[in-house]
């Protein structure tokens, strides 16, 4: 079949060359309506294929002309169909280009499955009426042959739609209306029966797109050589013309048809009344003559702005020859208007069932897409516990094929299946599964049921693979029983060191100030009896006692840094700092030492606390810059960025103390902070090896760390954080 396709920049037309092209067509195609116009004239086309845009002004023209010359050639020619390409955004332009001559509309874009079905409609549409005009060309020497039956379907068919209407319309309404709740119902909790239950709808719809387009073909009217057509017809009214096409004779409501500009009367002429019958004299003439039989318009619309649209169909043939009036013709009007209304809303429905069935099929996409995307397990089985139905992440869970997992029972993945049906919609059991390389999981389970369309049970069941979080759970157990264990031990510990603290007090307390009492008197009453060396022995005795009390203090102090409560406020640093270097002032004896405490250092914590931490800080650093000739001793605070801390957020205050003292070699670091141990020998620096461990113990209990970076004969910073500020 020929066909030409007029092109007005209406998309997918690609698409549609190609698929005329593999149903076998011959495509020839112009890019405007004038240059197509005088293709037809030249050799008209069966089939038209018309773009149609908003402003398409001239392809609307060039359908008008297609009609006018399709009835002047009506004898000799075919039919032609002509179907407007109309966008989808301006379904509007629709009605506009069936009220102008389009049999019919193709809403471009379509989908790939979609268009092969509206083109086999179109062909059936043009093929019948090749077979209808070739049949008339059979007919057309007959002896009067009674073409009564066939008025009789004709009349049956024009009255189908109206019996059809109302059963046909509320099935569409049905289908649409499913159509549009699925498409706007939410989309959060997927369906795993959602793909089925699409695909059966969207082939309902798509059977009913069919019916719909078989309707319209089949509710074309057929022509009629046989005036018992009027007969037939409650809404037909008939014009009486002469030779001359004035018009001799007219039924009451004829004039209705008129065009509005002009009215019909007898004595007119027919052609001012019904423009449409301009341009097809010769064709009048020819029937009046009896060289043809007849002349029709189909679906011929009047609009103006006051009186609703009207449709009708023209039929002209010679007037019988039996009668007075054999060179006459008779016009018979039949009012279409409710058939094109009722034509164009079947169209109009199709055409919105179309668009919502590209809807549905995006929302099909979109729920598979969540379907595949959800990270637990899904799956779906009957009540005999088949699987009927998985997601990507089944298929992971059992490390399984989708084809290894369809039809299989569950008993062969979840051996305890039957715990899984006796489950409450809101929930879960854990039950060991078993993987497909005969790996055992643990997987939590929720169960629900839904109801299928044959009103049959299913069970969904969503599960999640634990088995790392309940080995995760039992290493914390085990972590756990250790930590209390430990948590045992550190109690005992403490009660000890308690317990040590006690007789530190009370039972070497008491001794030691015995001997230095009794060391004392020995100093006062018989130093003069003594000797050199043994006036040495008493001074070493009461040195061992002064160490001994000062070792029972520190170790006191450190105990009561760790058990102590702990009252928060805000403290000023700078305060105490400038407090502790007044006090070692008084005692300097002489030494030269510069002080540069930082003014306005405020923390949060413990006053008394970081009052000892200080003590024994400011104090260390006295101790060993006692043999500098200038001793140095700076505290302040600075970000950790300026210290190139990493493990630190760069932000965070740092507190730091520097002197210029006799420092100490790095390697030793990691003894610095543990108890009794020293960098440095007793005869060098007196000490006790105790005080760091406190400043240690009261840094981190105010949630803080503490360290230090130093040198030989090059002085030491330590630095330390707490916890807010």
């Amino acid at each position: 079949m020929r066909v030409l396709i007029v092109e007005d920049q209406v998309g997918d037309q690609p698409l549609l060359v190609s698929e005329l092209q593999a149903r076998g067509h011959e495509v020839e195609r112009c890019q405007e309506p004038l240059a197509a116009w005088s293709a037809y004239q030249e050799h008209p086309y069966p089939l038209v294929l018309i773009g149609v845009t908003a402003d398409s002004s001239k392809s609307l023209q060039l359908l008008r002309q297609l009609r006018v010359a399709e009835a002047a050639r009506r004898a000799q020619t075919p039919r032609t169909t002509a179907i407007a390409l109309v966008a989808v955004s301006q379904l509007a332009l629709a009605a506009a280009s069936l009220a102008a001559g389009a049999d019919d509309y193709i809403l471009l874009p379509t989908e790939p499955q979609e268009l092969p079905l509206r083109l086999s409609v179109i062909e059936r549409q043009t093929e019948r009426r090749l077979r209808d005009r070739l049949k008339r060309f059979g007919d057309r020497h007959t002896n009067g042959r009674s073409n009564y039956p066939r008025s009789i379907r004709n009349a049956a068919l024009r009255q189908f739609p109206y019996i059809a209407s109302h059963h046909l319309r509320q099935t569409l309404v049905q289908v649409k209306k499913q159509l549009t709740e699925l498409v706007e119902q939410p989309t959060i909790t997927p369906n795993p029966d959602a793909e089925d239950y699409l695909s059966t709808i969207l082939d309902r719809a798509s059977l009913m797109q069919q019916l719909v387009s078989n309707l319209l073909l089949d509710t074309q009217p057929e022509p009629t050589t046989d005036l018992t057509r009027s007969s037939m017809d409650a809404h037909q009214e008939y014009l009486i013309l002469n030779a001359d096409f004035t018009v001799r004779e007219t039924s009451p409501g004829a004039d209705r048809f008129a065009d509005a500009n002009a009215e019909l009367a007898v004595g007119d002429d027919v052609r001012e009344s019904l423009p449409e019958l301009t341009g097809v004299e010769s064709l009048l003439v020819s029937i009046m003559q009896g060289r043809e039989q007849s002349f029709e318009l189909s679906g011929i619309g009047r609009f103006t702005e006051r009186e609703p649209a009207l449709y009708f169909d023209l039929y002209i043939t010679r007037y019988p020859a039996n009668l007075d009036r054999a060179d006459n013709l008779i016009v018979l009007l039949s009012d279409a208007t409710e058939r094109m209304i009722f034509q164009q809303r079947l169209i109009h429905s199709a055409n919105e069932a179309q668009i919502l069935l590209k809807k549905l099929t995006v929302t099909k996409d979109y729920i598979a897409q969540i379907l595949a995307a959800v990270a637990d397990a899904l799956i779906v089985t009957n009540h005999a516990g088949t699987i009927k139905n998985i997601n990507r992440a089944t298929q992971r869970l059992f490390g399984c094929t989708e084809a290894e997992l369809l039809g299989q029972s569950l008993d062969r993945f979840i051996p305890d299946s039957r715990q899984l049906r006796q489950l409450d919609d809101a929930s879960q059991v854990e039950v060991i599964g078993r993987r497909c390389d005969g790996q055992e999981i643990i997987v939590s389970f929720s169960c629900g049921t839904i109801q299928t369309e044959d009103d049959l049970t299913e069970y969904v069941y969503i599960g999640r693979d634990i088995t790392q979080r309940r080995q995760a759970e039992s290493q914390i157990h085990q972590l756990n029983a250790s930590l209390q264990q430990r948590t045992a031990e550190l109690e005992t510990l403490n009660s000890e060191l308690e317990s040590f603290s006690r007789t530190v007090s009370h039972d070497l307390r008491t001794p030691l100030s015995h001997a230095e009492f009794f060391n004392q008197m020995l100093r006062e009453e018989y130093t003069e009896r003594l000797d050199a060396e043994g006036r040495d022995y008493v001074e070493q005795v009461n040195y061992a006692c002064q160490r001994m009390r000062q070792l029972i203090e520190d170790l006191l102090q450190l105990a009561q840094v760790t058990r102590s409560d702990l009252t928060m406020s805000e403290v000023n640093l700078s305060e105490l700092a400038f407090s502790i270097a007044d006090s070692l002032q008084r005692q300097a004896n002489g030494r030269r030492v510069e002080f540069a405490i930082a003014e306005g250092i405020i923390a949060r914590g413990n006053i008394r606390l970081l009052r000892v931490a200080l003590e024994n800080l400011i104090g260390n650093a006295w101790k060993y810059t006692s043999k500098r000739e200038l001793a140095q001793i700076e505290f302040g605070v600075c970000r950790a960025r300026a210290v190139d801390c990493e493990d630190l957020p760069p932000d965070t205050r740092v507190y730091f103390l520097r002197d210029n003292g006799a420092g100490f070699d790095m390697q030793y670091v990691g003894n610095l902070f543990s108890v009794f141990s020293r960098l440095h020998s007793q005869t060098e620096f007196e000490g006790t090896g105790i005080g760091l461990s406190t400043v240690q113990r009261i840094i981190q209990r105010h949630g803080g760390r503490i360290w230090a970076i130093a040198a030989v004969e090059q002085g030491a910073t330590f630095y330390f954080t707490l916890s807010a500020v």
